[in-house]
């Protein structure tokens, strides 16, 4: 298969790595063959439904279940009354998070924090029982005063919607080098304010999961999550139960962005199933994912700059205050993600980071793609472009000028880079998208008004050494030289499972169709992984296969060796033979060797290891080119073309990698023009919770995209790879709104840049009431 996009040249051959493939569910998919969570059933299985708040911020006074609970076909109902009342943190990963993420949660509360908070839940035989079981629920109510702005909970006498002092769930600080020099040292000083909003995933499969209990006893559950492990481990802990006695297993899930990450309703699940000793199965509506799922943070970010004459980057400064919601959840380490992004992508000899956490009674913020970083990349690439206009710079140049080099210390994660494809990214992306014409090309001033705007991002691959992360993959031999991996790795649709086999096939010496991978992220029957979160499955869930696929290869060779009566080292292992090099007659078959070791005098299995923890989180790059189109009487805004060049280190597969850009530009263009919650400011009810009112990026909305793949090796990953998925939104809105302002000469520093904003600011331009 021809490769559908552009690489670096000069890299080595391989026969899988590197080659474009489709997914290898792919024909499962396209047929229905695939089954998701909600596709399952089993015998007797009862249907749940969640009693969520109206109310913003209330105290629950009384609740009434018994007329409920007279209903025909009702088999349980759970409320605060009469489950354990254990405090956790959702996104709860590692014994750490005890002090990094405060326990505020419960299965239920008496108090409710947003509107789409847990009151209670049902299981009933049928859908329609369950819900009119929900209706049938007498609560009482005392409204609370509610808090809905950031800015405004942070006041002493802001509603308190948990016991900590003005709201603030975590505070980041960071100071490098002397600020206050850096700035009195400076030629030129700029300073300004930039807001983002909440986006929701907007998955195409809601949160499903069913749990039920095994003739054994073990609880099982089945869920649409990106964490198997992580869910086992909180339900332990609030169940009070080993985990040897629990079983996670996903089937098929239907997209995720960060937004499966957390322990949701398998808790509901699992209580009401042990209740009935029935399979217990809940299925969001759209309007509750909207909800009572997650969202990614809003952030209010103040940037101040001191820049030389010359464009060098000599202070920077940035106070950040992220609205969390009515819970923690992953809040704190947005808020440190968020600054170190920020720190390490451009030199700087003096910085200051200030960052707040903040609780709102909105809808709980935790993961999305990005985890902070496109936020501030709105803000910080956005401000970059002013500077480089107001001293006469080309805006490319500014950036080559001051990003980071190869080489370089990051001195937050203390890390040295290994790889920075940032030049390339650069210089490729403007040729693409014909930078220098269209940035000299006169503006007409007519209806239709056109600009192109640039961006620079980072994100990280995993999250060393915030976290002592780490993923383990086995790979057995079986009798007729084909191979199962057994992985903790979750594909949510992103097409690892693929690139892990392809990478396993590459050190093999194998086809792609002689692995398979084994129910990935059953946490019976697969080694640990921490998740599919941080861009981290290709890096860290690749190095353990490499390992694995090594030791399996190692074992063989060695029988071999023996069987061939040659040294192992001038053997070669190639298309399920392993001959002498330069001789492949002189050679023996994967399945004698496999059926010698398990059958002949030695009986092994040959059985493969590897666990992988990194020693740094190995920072892709990368560079977004958009080309608008204004319409100044509407104010309507198209993407007419979009260039995304990628640093991934190495392409494992091409094809894969430019569909991960292909739709994180497609997000990043939701995220820039139309996406977010949208809240009454005097009720707390949301406004848009379908996809009708809230509008995401259609396929007609789409621009032609040139994806450019970098590669610059990066010296720890596998076959050199690093993260690709959650980078490809993150320069995505602020390439965006450069390029507006390239068109019309107007800076919007507020997302989302939507038509009515854009019409009201031309008329302000033009005097226009």
């Amino acid at each position: 298969m021809t490769d559908p996009v552009e690489t670096s040249e000069g890299q080595e051959a391989y026969s899988a790595v590197g080659h474009s493939m489709p997914q290898l569910d792919t024909a499962a998919k396209a047929t229905g063959a695939a089954k998701f969570t909600a596709d399952l059933k089993f015998p007797g299985m009862l249907f749940a439904k969640v009693l969520r708040s109206p109310h913003p911020h209330a105290r629950i006074l009384n609740m009434d279940i018994s007329k409920a609970e007279r209903l025909s076909g009702v088999k349980a109902i759970i409320c605060h009354k009469n489950v354990p009342r254990v405090a956790y943190n959702s996104y709860y990963r590692e014994p750490i998070d005890e002090e990094r993420l405060p326990s505020d949660e419960y299965i239920f509360d008496e108090k409710v924090r947003y509107i789409g908070d847990k009151v209670a839940a049902v299981a009933a035989t049928s859908l329609d029982m369950a819900e009119e079981a929900l209706e049938q629920i007498q609560v009482e109510y005392e409204e609370l005063p509610f808090v809905l702005d950031p800015l405004e909970a942070l006041k002493p006498n802001a509603p308190r919607i948990h016991e900590v002092e003005n709201n603030v769930v975590k505070e980041v600080e960071w100071d490098l080098g002397d600020i206050e020099k850096g700035f009195a040292e400076a030629d030129y000083i700029f300073e300004n304010s930039y807001r983002t909003q909440m986006q929701q995933h907007a998955p195409l499969e809601p949160h499903c999961n069913i749990a039920k209990l095994e003739s054994n006893g073990k609880l099982h559950i089945i869920s649409s999550t990106q964490g198997t492990f992580n869910v086992r481990v909180l339900l332990g802990k609030i169940l009070d139960m080993p985990l040897n006695k629990i079983r996670v297993t996903r089937p098929y899930i239907g997209g995720g962005f960060g937004g499966k990450n957390d322990l949701f309703d398998e808790i509901l699940c699992a209580l009401l199933a042990m209740k009935t000793k029935k399979a217990v199965r809940l299925v969001n509506t759209r309007e509750e994912e909207f909800s009572s799922t997650r969202v990614r943070h809003s952030h209010i970010i103040d940037l101040k700059y001191g820049v030389k004459k010359d464009g060098t980057f000599l202070a920077r400064q940035m106070k950040a205050i992220l609205n969390t919601g009515g819970y923690a959840a992953a809040g704190g380490k947005v808020t440190l993600t968020t600054g170190h992004r920020w720190i390490m992508l451009y030199r700087t000899p003096n910085v200051r980071y200030e960052g707040k956490c903040v609780y709102c009674n909105t809808p709980v913020a935790a993961a999305m793609r990005g985890f902070g970083t496109p936020q501030q990349s709105f803000a910080t690439e956005s401000m970059i472009d002013e500077i480089a206009e107001k001293l006469g710079m080309d805006p490319v140049e500014i950036r080559l000028k001051n990003h980071r080099q190869l080489g370089d210390f990051d001195p937050i994660s203390k890390i040295t880079l290994g790889s920075v494809g940032i030049p390339e990214c650069l210089t490729r992306g403007a040729e693409s998208i014909e930078w220098t014409k269209k940035r000299k090309a006169k503006k007409t001033g007519g209806r239709y008004c056109r600009g192109v705007g640039v961006a620079l991002g980072t994100h990280n691959t995993g999250v060393k050494p915030f976290v002592n992360e780490l993923s383990s993959a086995f790979i057995k031999v079986n009798e007729d030289g084909s191979f199962s991996l057994l992985t903790g790795v979750i594909d949510l649709g992103q097409g690892s499972d693929t690139v892990l086999a392809q990478i396993a096939a590459e050190v093999l010496g194998v086809s792609v169709e002689d692995i398979s991978v084994v129910d990935p992220g059953d946490t019976d029957s697969t080694p640990y992984d921490m998740g599919t979160h941080s861009s981290r499955q290709t890096y860290l869930g690749g190095m353990a296969v490499k390992m694995a696929a090594e030791e399996a290869k190692s074992q063989l060779l060695d029988e071999a060796a023996k069987r061939l009566e040659a040294r192992r080292e001038d053997l070669e292992m190639k298309d399920r033979q392993i001959y002498v090099k330069g001789s492949p007659s002189t050679g023996i078959s994967l399945a004698d060797v496999a059926v010698g070791l398990i059958h002949g005098d030695i009986s092994l299995q040959v059985m493969g290891r590897g666990s992988f923890s990194p020693v740094t989180n190995a920072p892709p790059f990368e560079v977004h080119f958009a080309e608008v189109e204004v319409d100044t009487e509407t104010g309507a805004l198209k993407v007419i073309k979009f260039v995304a060049a990628h640093d991934l280190g190495k392409v494992i597969n091409p094809l894969l990698s430019e569909g991960q850009v292909q739709g994180g530009v497609h997000m990043g263009i939701g995220y820039a023009f139309w996406e977010g919650i949208q809240i009454d400011p005097d009720t707390g009810q949301y406004l848009n919770l379908n996809l009708m009112d809230y509008k995401t990026t259609s396929p007609v909305d789409m621009p032609p995209v040139d994806v450019i793949l970098v590669e610059s090796h990066e010296p720890t990953g596998p076959y050199g790879a690093k993260g690709l998925g959650e980078p490809a939104m993150v320069p995505t809105a602020p390439a965006i709104a450069n390029a507006i302002y390239d068109a019309i000469g107007i800076r919007f520093r507020q997302l989302p840049i939507t038509r009515q904003r854009v019409l009201e600011a031309i008329q302000e331009q033009k005097g226009q009431p």
